[in-house]
């Protein structure tokens, strides 16, 4: 029987842990309508409750794990799971993925994350059914396999869920997963396999320029757009050298933060028009080349690149010499393209024969 407050179920096979995060629910205005500490309990409990929300442990006792207990549920009811799990391997998250969570979250937990995650799950499935259906239903009608994939780094927690709202709510796009710090984007990354990265700059971008780097280096064909509330042009200068593809400003509108999504998305260098003029400017001032710092911007892998295209190396080529896949190195090409502000690929190819002869000479 439904309340007037949001009914929780939590599957945690750990009795301390279960009470701890029941104790945290009830705390902030939720009612915890159960605790099941095995799947078979846990669908019984989902399926006469009909909680608004479940909980889900991926590790439980009984015959099934929490994933194959969250497909058993989701087969049954429209009810909305979110993982909270230690387990981040790939296989474990692909798994997962299957049965559409709301969200996955890592242990341990900080309380922040979890009741944003909570409100983000509450909120999809208000939107969904003002909109006559249900977040299930929304989700299969646009299949996660044909919406791009954003993921959102923002240690604010309140900016983290407007973002996430506003991503959310366009069928076109999905927020597959959320960290509020750098280092823990990374790990996450490299298993959600978002299409773009919506970072916040931090620091002066000293953080964030790590942080783009490492994505180029490791994963290239992941684009980085920067939302930022620091108008100072050289941030902006210094983040799209290190790779990123836009730089949108906190002060913008959100019709306008989806425009410079959108814009990223489909090619684009997207950076806010209030500094745009002084970006372009920054970038422009020096011709590429002329004392080596804009090459000195390329990543490891974009100067092997660079180089094997300066001694005349087919792409298929270079493929098979540093073990990618063709279109990734395709990839790079654009990247370094961009970087050294290159027209073409005659351009690229010209420009790279005359820095390895004037290297080789060296």
């Amino acid at each position: 029987m439904k309340t007037g407050q949001k009914q929780i179920l939590i599957v945690e096979d750990e009795v301390v842990v279960a009470e701890d995060i029941a104790s945290s629910l009830r705390g902030n205005g939720y009612s915890v309508s159960a605790i099941a500490h095995n799947g078979a309990d846990a669908i019984d409990l989902a399926t006469k409750l009909e909680p608004d929300l479940v909980l889900m442990d991926i590790k439980i006792n009984g015959d099934m794990d929490g994933i194959a207990t969250a497909a058993r549920i989701r087969s049954l009811t429209e009810i909305p799971i979110i993982y909270l799990t230690a387990h981040s391997d790939r296989a474990t998250v692909n798994r997962a993925k299957t049965t559409l969570p709301s969200n996955y979250l890592v242990k341990p937990l900080r309380e922040d994350q979890l009741f944003t995650m909570v409100e983000i799950a509450f909120s999809r499935e208000e939107a969904a059914h003002n909109t006559g259906g249900t977040a299930v239903k929304r989700e299969n009608a646009t299949s996660s396999s044909h919406r791009t994939r954003i993921f959102i780094v923002e240690r604010q927690p309140v900016a983290r869920q407007g973002l996430s709202q506003l991503i959310a709510a366009e069928d076109d796009l999905l927020v597959c997963g959320e960290a509020d710090m750098a280092t823990q984007a990374v790990d996450a990354i490299s298993v959600m396999k978002p299409d773009l990265i919506l970072a916040e700059s931090l620091d002066g971008g000293k953080r964030l320029l790590d942080l783009v780097r490492d994505i180029r280096e490791r994963a290239p064909d992941i684009l980085v757009m920067v939302y930022s509330g620091i108008t100072d042009p050289l941030c902006a200068e210094r983040v799209l050298q290190a790779g990123a593809s836009g730089f949108v400003l906190k002060s913008e509108s959100p019709v306008r933060v989806l425009e410079a999504i959108r814009s990223v998305l489909h090619g684009s260098i997207y950076v806010s028009r209030e500094i745009e003029p002084r970006v372009l400017h920054g970038l422009l001032k020096a011709p590429a080349g002329d004392d080596g710092s804009v090459h000195n911007s390329l990543t490891e892998r974009e100067r092997q690149v660079f180089d094997l295209i300066g001694r005349g190396i087919r792409p298929a080529e270079m493929a098979g010499k540093l073990h990618l896949s063709i279109k990734t190195i395709e990839t790079y090409q654009a990247h370094i393209k961009r970087k050294l502000r290159l027209k073409n690929a005659n351009e690229l190819l010209q420009y790279a024969i005359k820095w390895n002869q004037l290297n080789n000479a060296a």
